[in-house]
């Protein structure tokens, strides 16, 4: 029954959820370089605003301190609350955009370096099944195309 649900939802052994981070040196390096990135920009957003705010802080404070910075305080406080809870979800979104996307483009690379290697050890019936949406797979196809005829004996054309 589990094997009948794998193979209509298109689940195999070789693509279970713990494989997501085929390559975690190549996945991980360009979600890292956006989420530097970003959180610079944060950063120097929160050093820019930060400052802003104080200097209407101080002149407004001076009129009627108590009150009034009751009042900023509190204002402040919320920002950077609400702040810190969207840079976080942000960063959250772009990492797992990333690595999703990079899977697609890693992940088909594993499968045709084993039908390469399959096909270099004179196992001419292995086949790759990609993901339709998975980079390579005009590439997959045709690699098993050239499996097929050297399957059958046949000289590939040039």
């Amino acid at each position: 029954m589990i094997e009948s649900l794998r193979g209509i939802l298109g689940f195999n052994e070789q693509r279970k959820t713990a494989n997501l981070l085929l390559q975690p040196a190549v996945q991980l390096k360009l979600p890292l370089y956006f989420l530097l990135i970003t959180t610079t920009f944060l950063a120097v957003l929160a050093v820019v605003i930060s400052s802003a705010y104080r200097s209407l802080f101080l002149t407004i404070a001076a009129e009627q301190p108590t009150y009034v910075e009751r009042i900023l305080r509190a204002q402040t406080h919320d920002l950077v609350v609400v702040s810190g809870m969207v840079a976080i979800g942000y960063l959250l979104v772009v990492l797992a955009v990333a690595i999703v996307q990079l899977h697609r483009l890693v992940g088909p690379t594993v499968a045709l370096r084993r039908q390469v290697e399959a096909l270099k050890n004179g196992d001419y019936s292995a086949r790759v099944a990609l993901r339709k949406h998975d980079a390579f797979v005009e590439l997959a196809d045709d690699l098993n195309e050239l499996a097929g005829l050297l399957e059958q004996g046949e000289k590939p054309a040039p």
